[in-house]
């Protein structure tokens, strides 16, 4: 939940926000993608849901099997090196395959200004943040005086991509402690940093001003005052919080903090879900938005590898379904509604017929020739992509539209067994393509750490390094040169770590006694607070690692095995647990 007492601007009185989401929880798989501003792969993103982290591979895709999830509302949150942090909150189904897609936008420096005089940064499309003089601390709270890079973007209430960009969903909080729909007319991502990368804010009592710009085609039926909304990293919700004025074409409103800020009118809201048949097939991994007749009202999401979706909109609205192809036009739509109460709509029919679109199937195979059932295909074709999450069977099917393109390129991925199969290109042809088995079985993936520990919890330390140390177990010894594989879960955070020290060389075989020493941190085992200390030491007769694979030359893949027991240390208590995992980096 929520908790905070601040005072707003004399529209708001001061007030306290206690909110807590309603959990129901279910599981299932979650197949996802990471993207830029543009549509491409975002490799190397960290992605997070709830306790679990991932990290993206270089077609940006991710992957949770039998996950946790919440089907009143789970949050996603993908973080890369460049990027204002991105986010989405689906409404995933009991024991399905779902699909997401989460959107990044670059974190670009608009201007540089003093703290101690404060002033205004633009961009070209009019959005402004002025920031008071003397009004900005640092981590610490401390009074900054020094020079304030600026990085802002406006996100258009009218873009094509907004579902991708914008944080979240069109759900919040309202000043009634009421979670409700949300229709948008601007949003805006703000973040303060000094020259060296220290994060800053606003000082306490003081306000920043934020302009948004009004897109014509939104002026006529614009209100004189809106509520301003921030964003949640924590719930995954908007919070309403103060209120922004017209003035001419632009809302101006004055904000304590910074984060993502929306411009918005709120609706009550109701429960929706139904299938998306295409053809008569159910369409899975397709992009459905919900549009609201006479609202800048937008709900967007995938349907699940079953054509199922879910998700919240505005109570007693009509409502425009459209489904979307990956060159983002609108290929079939439909109104429904208006609903009062929570609403199973059925299946919706769309026919989607004619020369420029082709549906293409396969099947997915693993290196021993059986189906693959933790997959994905991407495929890519004139500036366009689109990934679609495979069966239990390994199976896929897909309508793509051609955008004008006459061949796409494919990538099949085996997230169970980390193997990308080499790229393939096709020709689009005007009747049903079978594409027949695909083997995924050429490339494997890079830079990857799971390990699962204790009560079966599975940890994705996904950035992994090879590093090499000479150590002297014997004060008469001489020391021994070791090399240590190491997963780390976010950058800069060592609550899920875990490292293996392996003596030299570094070749196939298998490491244990005097070969091995393990240490690292691991989060939530056990009821204990913070992080727990675990290790085996040198002479580590308690675990075995295998190295299956060790080339020799620098950008050579080494990848293996571990499994036994490690000893823990946390909450004054000491005992032993079992660990195993395996991993995969390049040789540095």
């Amino acid at each position: 939940s929520l908790a905070s007492c601040r005072k707003d601007t004399d529209d708001i009185s001061l007030r306290d926000i206690t909110y807590q989401p309603p959990v129901v929880r279910v599981n299932g798989k979650l197949t996802g993608q990471v993207v830029d501003a543009e549509g491409n792969p975002v490799a190397n993103a960290q992605v997070r849901v709830g306790q679990q982290t991932a990290q993206t591979n270089e077609l940006g895709l991710f992957f949770f099997n039998d996950i946790a999830l919440n089907a009143a509302g789970t949050f996603i949150q993908a973080q890369a090196s460049g990027y204002f942090p991105g986010s989405t909150r689906f409404f995933p189904r009991p024991n399905a395959s779902n699909i997401v897609r989460i959107g990044l936008i670059p974190r670009t420096y608009a201007d540089q200004i003093s703290a101690t005089s404060g002033g205004t940064v633009s961009l070209s499309n009019g959005a402004k943040v002025t920031l008071p003089a003397n009004g900005i601390v640092d981590a610490a709270g401390n009074n900054y005086s020094g020079s304030v890079q600026v990085a802002m973007f406006w996100i258009n209430p009218d873009a094509d991509n907004l579902h991708d960009l914008m944080p979240g969903n069109l759900q919040g909080v309202d000043r009634n402690n009421r979670e409700v729909s949300m229709a948008t007319w601007g949003m805006m991502a703000v973040e303060l940093f000094s020259p060296d990368g220290q994060k800053l804010q606003i000082k306490p009592g003081e306000k920043a001003v934020l302009t948004f710009p009004l897109p014509a085609a939104y002026r006529a039926q614009a209100p004189g005052s809106m509520p301003l909304w921030y964003f949640d990293e924590t719930l995954g919700l908007w919070i309403e919080e103060g209120q922004a004025r017209l003035q001419g074409n632009t809302y101006v409103g004055e904000v304590g903090h910074f984060s993502f800020w929306n411009v918005d009118a709120p609706f009550p809201l109701i429960d929706i879900t139904g299938v998306i048949n295409i053809n008569g097939q159910p369409a899975g991994s397709t992009l459905v938005v919900i549009r609201v007749d006479g609202l800048n009202s937008v709900g967007s999401g995938f349907t699940n590898t079953e054509g199922v979706f879910a998700g919240k909109v505005p109570k007693n609205q009509v409502l425009t379904v459209q489904v979307m192809s990956a060159c983002n036009n609108v290929v079939a739509s439909i109104n429904i509604g208006p609903f009062a109460d929570n609403t199973d709509v059925g299946t919706l029919n769309f026919s989607l017929t004619g020369p420029t679109n082709s549906v293409v199937s396969g099947q997915l195979l693993n290196c021993d020739g059986e189906p693959v059932t933790e997959g994905a295909v991407y495929i890519s074709w004139s500036g366009n992509q689109q990934f679609i999450a495979v069966g239990d069977d390994g199976q896929f099917s897909v309508t793509l539209q051609h955008c004008g393109a006459t061949s796409y390129t494919l990538w099949a991925v085996d997230f169970e067994n980390q193997y990308i199969a080499d790229e393939e290109i096709y020709t689009f042809t005007n009747s049903p393509q079978d594409l027949g088995d695909i083997e995924v079985c050429d490339t494997p993936f890079v830079g990857f750490m799971q390990l699962t520990a204790f009560n079966q919890m599975e940890f994705n330390l996904n950035l992994v390094t090879v590093t090499s140390d000479e150590f002297s177990f014997d004060s008469l010894a001489a020391p021994q040169l070791f090399y240590r594989i190491q997963g780390l879960s976010n950058p800069g955070n060592t609550a899920d770590l875990f490292a293996l020290n392996l003596r030299a060389p570094l070749v196939p075989g298998t490491y244990t006694g005097q070969a091995l020493f393990a240490r690292g941190y691991l989060s939530n085992l056990i009821n204990t607070q913070g992080p727990l200390t675990v290790g085996c030491a040198y002479p580590c007769q308690d675990i075995t690692v295998i190295i299956t694979e060790a080339g020799p030359n620098s950008g050579d893949v080494i990848s293996g095995t571990f499994s036994g027991v490690v000893t823990g240390f946390g909450s004054g208590a000491v005992f032993e647990f079992p660990v195993s995992g395996s991993f995969s980096v390049l040789r540095p």
